[in-house]
């Protein structure tokens, strides 16, 4: 028992490590933004195609947020 419960606890350590956004490095930007983001636009690679404009309309996100969000995506490519 002591050892389903070390190895399920390490998994779910290494699942979360391994989770990586292009979003993680925008100030303004943390897990519940990327929870809107995502459900707002559907997918990942919607998201990463959306427009300033897009991105400014989403309910919940402040202006600033979403011009940032848009540099950074423009930036990367």
């Amino acid at each position: 028992e002591a050892h389903r419960f070390a190895i399920t606890h390490h998994r779910g350590r290494r699942d979360r490590a391994m989770t990586t956004s292009v979003l993680d490095g925008i100030r303004g930007v943390g897990p519940g933004r990327k929870r809107l983001l995502i459900r707002h636009f559907g997918s990942p690679d919607r998201l990463l195609e959306a427009s300033r404009e897009e991105l400014e309309a989403v309910p919940g996100l402040p202006g600033k947020v979403a011009r940032e969000i848009h540099e950074q995506l423009n930036r990367i490519g």
